[in-house]
């Protein structure tokens, strides 16, 4: 629910308040910066994870952890309620709306562009996956639960610089151009940590660089999402699309924790990697198929 909070409030910003004069580009910036510039609803989700696993490395009840963690999220949602807007639209009107929401949804998903941002959204390409799994393999690099904690808070600043580099590239290269290239700095970032030494600084290290790619393709693939959806039903599609995403490192995430549980750390790591070249793969074909791109261009036919 707050990712479509954030889409939407970006997305009237950006056709009520953002100049017209703004080119593509600097806007596509400016969306990093207003995403993941809320830098600081990230830095407190960060911060309660690391609380989370912090309490889990002390206390042996984990019901008491879980009720704790629970709790302290529903008093956030209860907060989150109180300070809601009222609805704007008449009760009475909400079915229809919705409707037609969902019909404009369904005739974008229909299109070759649509169809490919949905694509977009599902392929393990610039997922980062294996952060689902860093507690389970960090102790083969020496790391204690209290670095561990400390990681995932400064993992939120990392991951901030790397959405502002990536909306600062975009306005040079386009977002496109941009989420290919962070997404195969990734996969060259799982080979690295593979064959690296097992010790906490190469752990932390390049695992800090791969929440920085991580978070930079994150925010190309919002600004091409963005881009892509038109003024109908903005929120609607945005919110749809985005909510596709969590199938981009869910179910990765389930194969790498079973090559892991059978086949250890390295052939996780490298699991992972494959599995960003298969997804694009998949991506450049869907490409020549549908004779499309994210970013709207033609693909020119061999002929």
């Amino acid at each position: 629910m707050l990712e479509s909070a954030r889409l939407v409030r970006f997305w009237r910003f950006r056709h009520e308040r953002m100049p017209r004069c703004i080119d593509r580009g600097t806007m596509e910036f400016w969306f990093s910066v207003a995403h993941d510039g809320s830098g600081v609803l990230f830095l407190l989700w960060s911060v309660a994870g690391a609380g989370t696993l912090w309490l889990l490395t002390r206390l042996a009840d984990r019901y008491l952890v879980a009720t704790l963690s629970i709790g302290a999220a529903v008093l956030a949602a209860t907060a989150v309620l109180l300070v809601s807007p009222s609805l704007s639209t008449p009760s009475n009107q909400l079915p229809a709306r919705l409707l037609s929401a969902l019909a404009d949804l369904w005739m974008f998903l229909q299109t070759r562009n649509g169809a490919l941002i949905a694509l977009l959204c599902v392929i393990p390409f610039g997922a980062g996956s294996e952060a689902g799994l860093i507690g389970a393999i960090a102790r083969e690099w020496s790391v204690t639960p209290n670095q561990l904690a400390a990681f995932g808070t400064l993992g939120v600043v990392t991951g901030i610089f790397g959405a502002l580099f990536s909306g600062w590239l975009s306005t040079r290269i386009g977002p496109w151009r941009t989420y290919i290239i962070l997404g195969w700095v990734l996969i060259a970032l799982m080979l690295s940590l593979t064959f690296a030494p097992r010790t906490a600084t190469y752990f932390l290290s390049l695992e800090q660089l791969c929440r920085a790619a991580s978070a930079g393709c994150y925010a190309a693939l919002l600004g091409i999402v963005m881009t892509a959806i038109g003024t109908g039903a903005a929120s609607t599609k945005a919110a749809a699309l985005w909510s596709l995403a969590n199938f981009a490192s869910a179910y990765p995430t389930a194969i790498e924790g079973a090559v892991h549980d059978r086949n250890g750390t390295s052939a996780m790591l490298l699991t992972d990697a494959g599995l960003g070249a298969v997804g694009f793969g998949l991506l450049i074909l869907a490409t020549r198929l549908l004779a499309a791109r994210p970013d709207g261009a033609a693909v020119k036919s061999a002929s």
